[in-house]
C-alpha cells in the first residue's frame, strides 16, 4: 500500500524541496494578488481567481527572468510586482500589443 511506503514521503519530500523557489514565488505572487483585490474592493472567487492566475505567472518568472538575460535574484520581487499589477494589467498590455501587430488601434 503507497500510504504505507516510506518511500513515497521521502520522494514526495525531495521534490518540495527541489521546487521550493518557484513555490516561494508562486505564493509570494498570489497573495499579493488576492491582498490587491481585496484593497480594490473585488469580490472572493474574483480575487481568488486573479491570484491563482499571478500565481501560475509567479511559479514561471524566474525563467521569464532567464530567458530575458537578466539576473534570476530578482525573482522575488518581480513576482510581488506581478501580484501587484495582476492579470487585468497584463492583459490589457497584450490586447495593446496584439493591436499594434495585427494593425489595430494605434
Amino acid at each position: 500500500m503507497p500510504e504505507k511506503s516510506p518511500d513515497i514521503w521521502a520522494q514526495l519530500i525531495a521534490w518540495l524541496l527541489s521546487v521550493k523557489e518557484q513555490g516561494i514565488a508562486a505564493a509570494l505572487s498570489g497573495g499579493m494578488a488576492w491582498l490587491r483585490g481585496k484593497y480594490e474592493g473585488d469580490g472572493g472567487w474574483k480575487s481568488f481567481f486573479d491570484a491563482l492566475m499571478c500565481a501560475v505567472f509567479g511559479w514561471f518568472v524566474k525563467d521569464g527572468l532567464t530567458l530575458m538575460g537578466l539576473d534570476t535574484d530578482w525573482a522575488y520581487f518581480a513576482s510581488v510586482m506581478i501580484g501587484y499589477l495582476g492579470t487585468r494589467y497584463f492583459g490589457n498590455r497584450l490586447k495593446v500589443l496584439a493591436d499594434r501587430k495585427t494593425g489595430g488601434i494605434k
